[in-house]
């Protein structure tokens, strides 16, 4: 009998302390759902006075309107121009020349974005290549790659560590 109550109080402390991670958003219980790749613009919150930016301005290889437009949920720092991670049309990660631009303020949640760049790429004929970690998407049109991504940013540490927001990153060649 000694040996079990020491393994019951283990247990019961383990689920504890699960439930306690759960509780403050650490882990959710489950992952968020996904949108399927229909139009899913309906259900978007208008966007009052923020016209989006097209990334057609800037130097690609792309030709100009194939790019879709800047989410228009936050600010953007100016494309830079280097070697970025890229999946292939053959599913093969290679480091690319491309452009890169990523969020100067943190947003609440990523949902918006991914449903901007998911309905955006549909629409502009892109083809779904693979999404990793359920964090990072990416599409093909032609030779042309397309990559949207987001971190998230926490502050605190052990079970006061919490997410205070996300970081934005877009990723073409």
């Amino acid at each position: 009998m000694r040996i079990r109550q020491p393994m019951v109080f283990i247990t019961l402390a383990v689920v504890l302390v699960t439930l306690l991670i759960v509780a403050r958003g650490r882990y959710p219980a489950s992952p968020p759902e996904r949108s399927s790749p229909r139009d899913t613009s309906s259900l978007l919150p208008p966007r009052t006075g923020e016209s989006p930016t097209p990334l057609q301005s800037y130097t690609s290889s792309i030709p100009p309107g194939e790019l879709p437009n800047l989410y228009p949920g936050t600010q953007w720092t100016t494309p830079k121009s280097a070697e970025y991670p890229f999946v292939t049309l053959t599913g093969e990660g290679k480091f690319l020349d491309g452009f890169g631009l990523e969020s100067t303020a943190l947003v609440d949640s990523p949902n918006d974005f991914l449903e901007h760049y998911q309905r955006e790429l549909a629409r502009g004929g892109w083809t779904f290549l693979e999404v990793a970690g359920d964090e990072v998407y990416s599409y093909a049109k032609g030779e042309s790659l397309f990559m949207y991504r987001y971190d998230e940013i926490t502050e605190g540490e052990g079970l006061s560590r919490h997410v205070v927001g996300y970081k934005l990153f877009v990723q073409y060649n």
